[in-house]
């Protein structure tokens, strides 16, 4: 066993190395800062975590959702970038960018070729795997939008005032859509009529961006 020791820990006193300790994480890598990406292409959206690497480049083939499309990520320094290359090319509002270090709340435009989608970026921590339920019994209709009107008030800048309608039909549930930027259900967006969840499946998952309805 080799023991490396750096001599501005070696003069610290017991209790300023504890905090050091605590707050770098001597022992390993700094902790890492976790994203979920979310793809909001015209008729699906993807969530994609990222993974727990340690300095190194990950690919994500999209190809299948948009024609040529590779994004290249990387995390060195406990930082995450995304890359353009020939085909893909990055932009943040109105600047095209070779290269962009990824933060919670970002919205880029990438576009391949003659496509084009927003890629969302959201820090993962423990807001997006707590649900708020709602009991649908006896209800007919509930409205869900960023108005406090609503029966269902959701504070986010992607939620339109009226975003859709959940609506009991003799005995099914239909969803209208209101908004402006389009609701999703198990990843495909919802055209203008009603549209219930897919029947045959434990659970139909309602989402906007980094917001997901599990009915």
């Amino acid at each position: 066993m080799i023991l490396l020791l750096n001599y501005d820990i070696i003069k610290m006193d017991f209790r300023h190395l504890c905090q050091f300790i605590i707050n770098k994480n001597i022992w390993g890598a700094e902790k890492m800062n976790k994203y979920i990406i979310y793809l909001n292409f015209h008729e699906n959206i993807l969530e994609y975590p990222l993974p727990s690497v340690i300095d190194r480049r990950v690919d994500i083939d999209l190809s299948e959702h948009c024609s040529g499309c590779v994004l290249h990520l990387e995390y060195f320094d406990n930082i995450w970038k995304i890359i353009s290359d020939d085909n893909v090319c990055i932009n943040v509002g109105d600047e095209r960018k070779d290269e962009h270090i990824l933060c919670d709340g970002d919205v880029l435009n990438i576009s391949v070729f003659d496509e084009s989608f927003a890629m969302i970026v959201s820090k993962a921590d423990k807001t997006l795997t707590e649900f708020t339920k709602y009991s649908l019994g006896g209800v007919k209709s509930i409205t869900m939008g960023k108005n406090r009107e609503n029966d269902i008030s959701l504070n986010d800048k992607f939620i339109s005032s009226e975003h859709c309608l959940l609506e009991s039909i003799d005995g099914a549930l239909y969803i209208t859509d209101k908004s402006l930027n389009g609701t999703f259900i198990n990843g495909h967006r919802i055209k203008d009529q009603d549209m219930p969840p897919k029947n045959g499946q434990p659970e139909s998952q309602m989402q906007k961006n980094h917001l997901k309805a599990i009915l």
